[in-house]
């Protein structure tokens, strides 16, 4: 309970104490209240407001008074005192603390707690001094133990440095002795070419006696006793010495032997020196076999070691690469025959294999060096330092170009520049496309009928499938043939064209429109009908059909839905989607909105670049189970589940995933298509949950898993049987429920759309899935760097595209003639 002052003795009090009075509070600083409750002062305070309660209201005493400073507010209990005592302590009070408000507040403290500053800061003084007194004295005390504990470890290693020298030169005497007897044992011998009668001894009987005496000097000054050796107690030195006392009588005994008959001492040998022919010294260990004496496994290794070689040297640095070649394939060669060779003169004809040995056919040298990346140049370079050393296995140059050049018709490729106003990114670039796409088909089938790999499949068509994929900055479009064992290696993907680029409809369409023109006048092959695929990651197929993409209002270049969660929409066809894109040209040249047209139009926007129909297209495989919306969005469930339990559990999951054979990329930190494979094969999907608690949700992901791992069993590199493809169908359809029902925001993507509804459907019209598919191209992508890596000296972008090619039909060459 609060009450208002009046200003004559606010005024005062607010002189006396610094008091500051606001919405009837009495306010006073901190440091003067505190010391006002220190000596008592509250009561003083309490006679103030007694005194002002009677000059305004006669009333009894109020029964609390807050007083608060500038953070908090104190309460104070108010006892009773007689009226006469409060008036008389007030006036007291004001008359008091009028000379004390002049007084400095410091002094004023000072006053108030009875302390002398100029002792305690005396005191404060000497306490520093001694503080800083024991921190010196400490660190003494411990610098004083370091010293010790350095100067013990110094006197045990100068001892034990002591102990070393020591029997370094016990060992370094008896190697002196050995080394001089191994000179003795040549002098002592005796020559028939000697006279006996000769009395005189040869002019170096001197020297070899002198050093025989000084030899003996030496090891008797090293077997005294001044190194204590006994007291040393080491084993070692002592047995030294023993071996140093024993040779000493020994040498005593051939000098007097030398003594005696000096004429019957032939003339020394010139010891060789070790430094003049270290390559002739018998190698440690296991002898290294030759290279003739080497199995072909072992051979090819050689080969691909010194092609290594090859790759890591430019053409120019022609001296280097001799070098390093010598260098490698002479480690296959004993040290005596290596000097024959250096030392034999030019003049005499050297024989290009010396080791009987039979050489390879032309046909295999040609395969030999498709397979470890040797062009022409190279190998000729690689025969003539192989010749060199007689170990030439490579046919001859005449046999082996004749095959090279067969291999690879040039005139049906062909580069071309295209200026940066014709071309739709805005820069200029070179196209390599192929000018007889009929000819190089006809050609690979003959090759196959030849070989005996060309397969009969059902309705005696060839399957013939357009793929492409951008990567490595050049994008790439070329062919697969599926009536092969293999149609999934790289080298059945034949190029046909090529260009330095990005990925666009536009600039598909300005690079590879001679291809297409060629490619819709294709009906028969060799005698076989044709049928015509397409595939390749959605983007590419996209691009081809003229399609927006999956951002567009109707995300699936298949049919027309717009709700792919859904059933599939109306199935789209060419000649429908001819018209939906001439109607969005029209109304993109009048102004309309590209969006609204885009709806209007299915998402279409230009006519199809190849006549294949919607229905030929094959759902890729790879990019749709192996994709951020099946695979990785139930995989991300898995992880949350486990990071829900613990980090013990992330820990299990990433040593099981390992397990399987699963790493993530270096660079991208995620899984590839292959490791996502690996995951799904077999028992992957339990393999990757058992570890987990039991609970619902696992269960749920488990499910998940284990259909994807059964859908990924139908891309199989085959023809599905009729039981297959209605097994195909119920798993699509089961998947499709379990992901609606339990990881809904995960179905929403055009990926999971394909899988559960088009890819389905594709089996059941054409009888496979995964008979083609886009992993050729994927593969060839690294095939495809590799060639432009040996041509990285060369700035001609044209000739860089010839060579690509030319490697390219070397390749499906190489894969069309093995035979079965």
């Amino acid at each position: 309970m609060c009450f208002q002052l009046p200003p004559e003795l606010l005024s005062e009090l607010a002189n006396a104490f610094c008091f500051d009075f606001r919405w009837s509070v009495l306010r006073v600083s901190s440091s003067i209240f505190d010391h006002f409750l220190a000596k008592r002062q509250q009561k003083i305070l309490k006679i103030v407001y007694l005194k002002v309660h009677q000059s305004h209201e006669q009333r009894k005493e109020p029964e609390n008074i807050r007083l608060s400073n500038f953070r908090n507010e104190i309460s104070l209990t108010m006892s009773n005192v007689p009226i006469h005592e409060a008036v008389v302590a007030a006036h007291a009070l004001i008359s008091v603390h009028t000379v004390v408000r002049q007084m400095p507040k410091r002094k004023l403290l000072s006053k108030i707690n009875a302390r002398n500053s100029t002792q305690k800061r005396q005191q404060k003084r000497e306490e520093r001094k001694a503080q800083t007194e024991r921190a010196r004295q400490a660190y003494l005390a411990k610098k004083t133990v370091q010293q010790q504990q350095i100067d013990q470890e110094e006197g045990e290693a100068e001892t034990e440095q002591q102990e070393m020298d020591q029997a370094e030169q016990v060992e370094e005497t008896y190697d002196h002795a050995m080394d001089f007897d191994y000179h003795l044992e040549n002098d002592v011998q005796m020559s028939p070419n000697l006279d006996i009668d000769d009395q005189q001894p040869p002019a170096w009987a001197a020297t070899a006696e002198a050093g025989v005496q000084c030899a003996i000097q030496t090891m008797e000054v090293s077997t005294q006793t001044d190194w204590n050796i006994h007291a040393l107690g080491n084993s070692a030195l002592c047995e030294a010495n023993f071996k140093l006392q024993r040779r000493v009588a020994q040498l005593r005994q051939q000098l007097a032997e030398l003594q005696r008959a000096p004429s019957l001492v032939r003339e020394p040998e010139k010891r060789p020196n070790d430094d003049d022919d270290k390559e002739n010294r018998t190698p440690r260990g296991r002898p290294k076999k030759r290279f003739a004496e080497k199995k072909g496994s072992a051979q090819r290794a050689d080969i691909c070691q010194l092609t290594s070689v090859l790759n890591q040297h430019s053409p120019r640095s022609k001296r280097l690469l001799a070098g390093a070649i010598v260098r490698r394939l002479s480690r296959s060669i004993s040290p005596a025959g290596r000097m024959k060779l250096i030392s034999t003169p030019k003049s005499v004809p050297r024989k290009r294999n010396s080791s009987g040995q039979q050489r390879l056919s032309a046909w295999d040298d040609v395969r030999l060096c498709q397979s470890v990346g040797i062009v022409p140049d190279q190998r000729r370079r690689l025969k003539h330092e192989l010749g060199l050393l007689g170990r030439d296995f490579f046919a001859t140059s005449q046999s082996f170009m004749d095959e090279y050049r067969g291999l690879f018709n040039g005139e049906v490729y062909a580069t071309r520049r295209i200026d940066a106003d014709r071309f739709p990114s805005g820069q200029s670039t070179v196209v390599l496309s192929c000018t007889n796409v009929a000819g190089v088909l006809t050609e690979r089938v003959k090759r196959l009928r030849a070989s005996n790999k060309l397969r009969v499949l059902p309705g005696n068509a060839l399957k013939l499938c357009l793929a492409g994929d951008f990567g490595g900055n050049f994008m790439k479009l070329g062919f697969l043939i599926g009536n092969v064992a293999t149609p999934g290696a790289a080298s059945n993907f034949t190029l046909l064209g090529c260009y330095r680029g990005a990925e666009t409809s536009a600039g598909i369409r300005v690079a590879f429109a001679d291809v297409a023109r060629q490619l819709a006048d294709i009906c028969e092959i060799d005698g076989l009908s044709t049928q015509f695929f397409l595939t390749g990651d959605l983007m590419f197929i996209s691009k081809i059909f003229g399609h927006r993409g999956a951002a567009s209002a109707n995300p699936c270049f298949c049919c027309e839905a717009k709700n792919l969660p859904s059933e599939p929409g109306r199935q789209r066809t060419l000649e429908r989607m001819r018209q939906q894109a001439a109607q969005f040209q029209e109304g993109v040249q009048n102004g309309v909105n590209v969006t609204q047209m885009s709806k209007q139009c299915a998402g279409m926007q230009f006519d199809p670049f190849f006549n294949i129909e919607p229905s030929m297209t094959i759902p890729p495989s790879l990019h749709i189970v192996a994709c951020q919306g099946v695979f990785f969005g139930i995989f991300k469930e898995l992880r949350h589940l486990c990071t829900r339990h613990g980090t013990e559990y992330e820990e299990q999951l990433e040593m099981r995933l390992r397990a399987l054979g699963a790493y993530k990329n270096a660079w991208y930190q995620e899984y590839s298509g292959y490791h996502v494979r690996n995951i799904l094969r077999g028992g992957g999907p339990m393999h990757v949950t058992e570890f987990l608690p039991q609970s619902p949700r696992r269960d749920n992901i488990l499910m998940a898993l284990e259909l994807l791992a059964k859908l990924q069993s139908f891309a199989v590199a085959d023809l599905l049987s009729a039981d297959q493809i209605a097994d195909f169908r119920a798993t699509a359809d089961q998947f499709r429920v379990h992901m609606l029902e339990h990881f809904r925001r995960h179905c929403s993507t055009s990926k999971f759309h394909h899988l559960v509804h088009h890819a389905p459907e594709f089996a059941e019209n054409h009888g496979f899935w995964g008979l083609l598919s886009e992993q050729p191209v994927e593969k060839l992508h690294a095939l495809f760097n590799d060639d432009l890596a040996r041509k990285a000296n060369t700035k001609d972008l044209h000739d860089i595209l010839m060579f690509c090619a030319r490697e390219s039909a070397i390749r499906n060459a190489i894969f069309d003639s093995n035979e079965l």
